[in-house]
């Protein structure tokens, strides 16, 4: 194992912006959870990196990686604090070559989500994470969506990113409908849409909009359905990631 250096570290500080992350094709993940996931995923990991201090609690960490030694490296505690944007830096972390699917690679997999315009990161994370514990087949972002590769939504969706195929769209609602063309069903949650059950249908794609201002009008017009969730308290409306956990439970109680 080498030592990393304050020219490696400027380097890798760019992952902390789209547009660094964007020209290296390369992410940053940060924590022992994470690191393991991503080292347990079959992506693949450049930089290995951690202290001496874990190193001496953990010394079968490296190992149990396998990641190359080759690009494993040390940190010290100064480096650390200037490679990491926490508070309280964790002793490890990693950083992961992007793994791109294209649209295409998901016309068999079902059911889909297609998020428009998700600007929270917290909430990319979540759905992501909710999106793998119902089984959803993939997930597809409009442009204007946060980078799914931003430290926030990564830490958020705790693992999940590396299981659950995700894919960046140019022109959403153009391939919207080429699916729907291909068979599926899209449903577009809408505060003002239909309450009624869902009837079974596993080739489904599920449509959120963003925070804010919801679905455009476009995307409600294309839908097959519109789908609202029912409620009895005051609160004007949920938070999107609930939103998406409650669809998804409906969309597997009409399939059950």
């Amino acid at each position: 194992m080498q030592p990393i250096t304050r020219a490696q570290v400027q380097e890798l500080r760019t992952l902390h912006r789209r547009s660094g992350r964007r020209s290296e094709n390369s992410f940053l993940v940060e924590g022992e959870k994470l690191v393991q996931e991503a080292c347990g995923s079959g992506w693949d990991v450049t930089h290995l990196i951690c202290t001496e201090e874990l190193l001496a609690h953990k010394p079968s960490l490296l190992l149990e990686s396998g990641v190359p030694s080759e690009r494993q490296f040390s940190i010290t505690p100064a480096l650390l604090e200037r490679l990491s944007t926490l508070v309280k830096p964790p002793p490890v972390a990693a950083v992961v070559q992007k793994r791109r699917w294209d649209i295409t690679d998901l016309a068999n997999r079902f059911p889909l989500a297609w998020l428009v315009d998700i600007s929270d990161p917290g909430n990319l994370g979540t759905m992501i994470r909710t999106a793998e514990w119902f089984g959803v087949g993939g997930i597809v972002l409009s442009e204007r969506c946060v980078d799914p590769f931003n430290e926030k939504v990564i830490r958020a969706a705790m693992g999940s990113l590396f299981r659950v195929p995700i894919t960046v769209s140019e022109d959403l609602l153009g391939d919207l409908e080429a699916f729907q063309g291909f068979g599926y069903t899209v449903i577009a949650a809408d505060a003002h849409g239909s309450t009624s059950a869902l009837e079974s249908s596993p080739r489904v794609c599920l449509v959120m909009g963003s925070e804010a201002h919801g679905l455009p009008d476009e995307y409600l017009e294309l839908s097959d359905r519109t789908l609202a969730i029912p409620g009895v308290g005051a609160a004007e409306s949920l938070n999107v990631s609930v939103s998406f956990g409650i669809g998804l439970y409906m969309l597997q109680q009409a399939g059950s």
